[in-house]
């Protein structure tokens, strides 16, 4: 794998996509060596004058551009995000890396579940895009859940590859629906198809993670790859 290397990038887009997600692009002096799935360390000096490092995971797969996007929670109180928060076009920012072994084993060639909730979906959105971009054929299920309707994100972005490409499906599953919300309900360990045919890539917080791997291996399934993203 590439090595890590210190990077001052230059914030390119900034926007929130909900009143706590944003979606930032960074342009950076080089074009980045790296594997989808992967992450960036963002470097932070705190008000106490301590060096912070924080990872993201990089959302566009490799395309031999200079920029890279991320989407990041923000964290109210929090040491680094609100800080994030206040980011704008021109801004300048540093980071390294890439870093992270949470990638496709393109030797395996069974269909993918892809099972994230809100910003975990980082990293498998960037896996499934290069996937689907390089001709990969077999069956990819996404499974996203959030907690409330207005937490949503990203719809428009999965619909359009959903109408491009027919072997891939996606669902979102919500926690906490309101009377309006017509799709699917509850966690999503409540909505996953379990199939032994499958492989299957979770991210998100530990508490799901571990009950979605307690459901897959209750039956039988062990082709399981994780990482905690929050």
């Amino acid at each position: 794998m590439t090595t890590p290397k210190n990077i001052k990038a230059r914030v390119f887009k900034h926007v929130f996509l909900t009143s706590k997600i944003v979606f930032l692009t960074l342009e950076l002096p080089c074009i980045l060596d790296y594997i989808a799935g992967q992450f960036i360390s963002f470097k932070y000096i705190t008000k106490e004058k301590k060096n912070i490092l924080r990872p993201y995971s990089i959302i566009n797969p490799p395309n031999n551009s200079n920029k890279i996007s991320f989407t990041i929670k923000i964290i109210d109180g929090g040491v680094f995000t609100p800080y994030i928060a206040t980011l704008k076009k021109g801004d300048t920012i540093d980071i390294i890396g890439p870093f992270g072994n949470f990638i496709i084993n393109k030797k395996n060639n069974k269909p993918i579940s892809f099972i994230a909730t809100t910003v975990g979906v980082a990293p498998l959105y960037c896996m499934l895009k290069d996937l689907l971009d390089n001709g990969y054929s077999k069956s990819i299920n996404l499974y996203l859940g959030f907690r409330y309707i207005q937490d949503i994100f990203w719809e428009n972005e999965l619909l359009s590859l959903k109408n491009k490409y027919s072997n891939f499906q996606y669902f979102i599953c919500i926690s906490k629906p309101e009377t309006l919300w017509l799709g699917l309900k509850g966690r999503v360990t409540d909505n996953i198809k379990i199939d032994k045919n499958y492989q299957y890539y979770i991210c998100g917080n530990s508490q799901m993670i571990k009950s979605v791997k307690d459901l897959l291996l209750k039956n039988s399934i062990t082709d399981i790859h994780e990482e905690i993203y929050f």
